[in-house]
């Protein structure tokens, strides 16, 4: 059984398919730009937390539209992410962030590579992929119906 520690978060995607990033402060734990996530309050289920701490990060109210189907590890935590769209932004983050910035997905790949934490790096990548592919099969499903 695994001992590492649980968190969730969300991938932010709006309607012309720009991805949703923060920068953490100081770059926390070598993360130069990453996705909103942390662990659950007591009580609290996934969704609940990844929509708080998406909002608590960037300032950005949610909403969930799809579970991205994986477990991502970084060295310390599991990580299930969720994809979502904008609802509202506050314009107001938590003292845990530097900086929020809405950005294409090729300049997402970019600033998310420039992580010096290669556990970080490789999980950011994998679930920037992992929500665009979710976003095109729900949309094309979505054209579908």
């Amino acid at each position: 059984m695994s001992t590492k520690k649980f968190a969730t978060g969300g991938v932010v995607l709006d309607k012309s398919g720009q991805v949703l990033l923060l920068e953490p402060k100081g770059h926390f734990d070598g993360l130069a730009w990453t996705f909103p996530q942390g662990r659950p309050n007591p009580g609290e289920t996934a969704e609940e937390t990844a929509l708080r701490q998406v909002l608590e990060a960037t300032g950005v109210f949610a909403r969930i539209v799809g579970l991205i189907p994986k477990v991502y590890n970084d060295g310390a935590t599991q990580n299930l992410y969720f994809l979502m769209r904008p609802v509202a932004e506050t314009g107001n983050w938590s003292a845990e962030t530097q900086a929020v910035r809405w950005v294409s997905p090729l300049e997402a790949a970019d600033l998310i590579g420039r992580t010096t934490n290669p556990d970080g790096k490789l999980r950011d990548i994998a679930v920037l992929h992992d929500s665009l592919e979710l976003m095109a099969k729900l949309t094309t499903g979505l054209a579908r119906a």
